[in-house]
């Protein structure tokens, strides 16, 4: 279960290290559960969503992660106020659908990644996770596992269920990287659900989870069959990821990778070096808190002491605050605290699967899918003309009925520009309306017509940018007179006609 011996950890407000890819995971408190009576510790001002999403966000437009994994995101805020705000810093992004989506179940797990660098192939919604599938300039398939599981502290064999369940719908995804990230709700040190995902399995006897033993139905769980690091080691003194009155300090929030295929480059240390403040200023009000019973801290201290003795208080200025006041705080808009961790991609692109089903190549075709952008144009592999042309033939052979068909057409390949600096209220509502559109669809039809249908808006979106990229190319060889096709012919004397004959 230990990360990588070489990676070096970076400062919470510093710069990751060189790396591919950098993932931050983050529970952010839904408002829903905010309720002032149970954090009647915390300060109004410091409970106010809108004032914790401004600096949740301030916070992520910092970190300079590539991807994002946030659980707790009320489903009205993020069709309101998540979505458009996070498009304005450059992400895409979708939420989990989650088929009991009512007033009891408000809030999901929400993943989003950096448009610039990474498409989205595939989602999977379970009730306690959401799998995204991207794809790289280079045609990794990278599945993103983000999250929440289930709370109830006696239910350890849930968990591993609920992973269980998630890792088999990734086994044949064909995928070159896999990362878990999120809530798992259950201590990194010492849990059911950790010796899983380190071990591929629950071993039998000896697994103590809030400070009880896991239950022998948990060793009975299928094993998962990939080869699973945690990016945090779970022996640094005196981190935790999760408090409230600063009484039960746990390592909940976690994240995993496939080492094979992903090289940890460091993970971020979870408390601000820089926060030399030993002033309690926003929780001034709040040295009472060891007065005060929260039932979700209390029952955790009397089932285990794994976190609350740890570590020295106050040898870090910010892990002392919260210790001594709890959370959310001033600094800290969420009960939880941010975790994130920077990878290199391992080996040639994409020629290893990480997964147990190892029968087939990226997208199901071997190399089919590499050669796309073997030639050096960065995400754009092929010319325009014949990635169109292989989208429209994916979309005319899937399974599905011309009306069907119509509507992928207006609502996947017949997209708006992406505009400048935040939507306007009229082009977010657009956006929203197709992106409902190809979920409600993509719900309808068949595994196969669902592979074939992502497969061709992936091929439409690279012909349009390979359409831009040889208009801007055609632009530049005409202003400096070298014709059209960039061998220079009109530079040769070669008549314009003959130029574009040759082509």
């Amino acid at each position: 279960m230990a990360a990588s011996e070489i990676a070096q950890s970076w400062p919470r407000s510093g710069v990751p290290p060189e790396a591919d890819l950098v993932i931050l995971s983050w529970n952010i408190l839904a408002p829903c559960w905010a309720d002032p009576v149970r954090y009647s510790h915390v300060p109004p001002q410091s409970l106010d969503w809108t004032a914790r999403f401004e600096k949740i966000v301030d916070h992520i437009a910092k970190s300079s992660a590539d991807i994002v994994c946030l659980q707790e995101v009320e489903f009205a805020l993020f069709e309101d106020d998540v979505f458009p705000t996070m498009v304005s810093i450059g992400y895409a992004g979708h939420i989990q659908q989650d088929p009991k989506r009512n007033k009891d179940h408000p809030a999901g797990n929400a993943t989003f990644w950096k448009e610039d660098k990474f498409k989205m192939d595939q989602e999977l919604s379970r009730s306690r996770t959401l799998t995204t599938v991207l794809t790289d300039s280079s045609q990794r398939r990278l599945g993103v596992v983000n999250c929440h599981l289930e709370g109830d502290p006696m239910q350890a064999t849930t968990r591993v269920k609920q992973l269980q369940t998630s890792l088999k719908q990734a086994s044949p995804l064909h995928l070159q990287g896999l990362v878990i990230a999120g809530d798992l709700n259950c201590d990194l040190r010492s849990s059911a659900s950790a010796a899983y995902l380190a071990f591929g399995h629950v071993p039998s006897g000896g697994i103590l989870e809030w400070g009880r033993e896991v239950p022998s139905s948990a060793s009975e769980i299928p094993p998962h069959g990939f080869n699973l690091a945690s990016a945090y080691p779970p022996d640094i003194p005196g981190d935790f990821t999760f408090t409230m009155r600063g009484n039960g300090l746990w390592l909940l929030d976690q994240l995993w990778h496939s080492p094979e295929s992903l090289h940890l480059r460091g993970f971020r240390r979870i408390f601000d070096d820089n926060d030399n403040n030993n002033n309690n200023n926003d929780n001034d009000n709040n040295n009472n808190n060891n007065n005060n019973n929260d039932s979700a801290d209390s029952s955790n201290n009397n089932s285990s002491s794994i976190g609350a003795e740890v570590g020295a208080v106050g040898e870090n200025h910010h892990r002392g605050r919260i210790v001594a006041c709890g959370l959310p705080g001033e600094a800290d808009p969420s009960d939880h605290l941010p975790i994130a961790a920077a990878f290199s991609w391992s080996g040639p692109s994409p020629a290893e699967l990480v997964g147990s089903d190892t029968n087939g190549g990226q997208n199901g075709g071997g190399g089919g899918g590499k050669s796309q952008s073997s030639s050096g144009g960065g995400d754009v592999g092929g010319d325009s003309t014949s990635l169109q042309r292989e989208a429209e033939e994916l979309l005319a052979a899937a399974p599905i009925t011309e009306e069907q068909r119509q509507s992928w057409l207006a609502n996947a390949f017949d997209l708006p520009s992406k505009p400048a600096g935040k939507p306007s209220p009229e082009a977010l509502k657009a956006i929203k309306e197709q992106q409902r559109q190809r979920e409600a669809l993509l719900a309808e039809v068949g595994e196969e017509a669902k592979s074939m249908l992502l497969r061709a808006q992936q091929l439409h979106k690279k012909a349009r940018k390979a359409a831009a990229s040889e208009a801007a190319a055609a632009a530049a060889a005409a202003a400096s007179g070298t014709g059209g096709d960039g061998r220079g012919r009109g530079g040769t004397g070669t008549p314009a006609g003959d130029a574009s004959a040759a082509g």
